[in-house]
């Protein structure tokens, strides 16, 4: 009799997680944190995602590469855009080149003409 209770309890227990697990990843929370909070794979969570129909997220989604792009240019690091945004510093490094920017630019562009107030 007490098994049969443990087992429903470990049951509802996995189901709770699973939903918890859902909900982040409907929340938009990365793949690899929702791992790390949870203790489980890639794969566990793409399993998941699959058993309740999740839609699946764009890999690329524009707007994201449009935040990568204005925030380099308002001077945050790449470190810094990879965890606002969750994504890898090589993303935003890679979205950064695309647009022409360089990783190494200095925040303020000093080919600008200095204008003095009249």
């Amino acid at each position: 009799m007490e098994e049969d209770l443990n087992t429903q309890l470990d049951s509802a227990r996995r189901h709770e997680r699973t939903l918890r697990i859902a909900e982040q990843y409907l929340a938009g929370v990365p793949v690899s944190k929702i791992g790390d909070m949870f203790g489980v794979s890639r794969n566990t969570i793409f399993r998941i995602v699959k058993m309740y129909a999740l839609p699946a997220r764009p890999r690329s989604p524009e707007g994201r590469h449009e935040s990568i792009v204005s925030l380099l240019q308002s001077g945050w690091s790449q470190e810094a855009i990879s965890v606002y945004l969750g994504v890898s510093v090589s993303l935003v490094s890679q979205v950064g080149k695309a647009a022409g920017l360089s990783r190494y630019r200095s925040v303020y562009d000093h080919t600008q003409p200095n204008v003095e107030s009249p």
